[in-house]
């Protein structure tokens, strides 16, 4: 799985519209692709946990047979507990914090797992993300 990017929208000055530039943008998170031989009447069960075993978000994809594709959106189920200094909304707060993750694939008695790297990108002071 390739790295995942969370970032946090800031701004600082008016946008200048989409006059200049319009181009259809990634999936914003985690994208997990897969491939089924089988229809899966019930769907794909994918757990993504913490390297602890915490788990994090459950999600359902597609059973249709062939290349199939789901986003993990980098938002928990529930809102983590909140420690000193972090955010106060429960939105900010259902943010998965950068690091290592672990997406389970459940189908029937088969389990597969991959890792993925929640990296934050933070824009600078002029809104610039590097």
């Amino acid at each position: 799985m390739a790295p995942a990017y969370q970032y946090r929208e800031r701004r600082t000055h008016p946008g200048f519209g989409s006059g200049r530039y319009v181009a259809p943008n990634p999936p914003r998170g985690a994208v997990i692709a897969y491939y089924l031989k089988d229809m899966q009447p019930d769907g794909v069960k994918l757990v993504i946990t913490t390297v602890a075993g915490d788990t994090v978000r459950t999600l359902t994809g597609p059973g249709f047979p062939g290349l199939q594709r789901v986003t993990w959106d980098l938002n928990r189920d529930r809102p983590r507990p909140r420690g000193l200094g972090d955010p106060t909304s429960p939105e900010e707060l259902r943010q998965a914090l950068p690091g290592e993750y672990i997406v389970r694939l459940t189908l029937g008695k088969r389990r597969l797992e991959r890792r993925v790297i929640v990296t934050e990108l933070a824009p600078d002071r002029l809104g610039r993300i590097r």
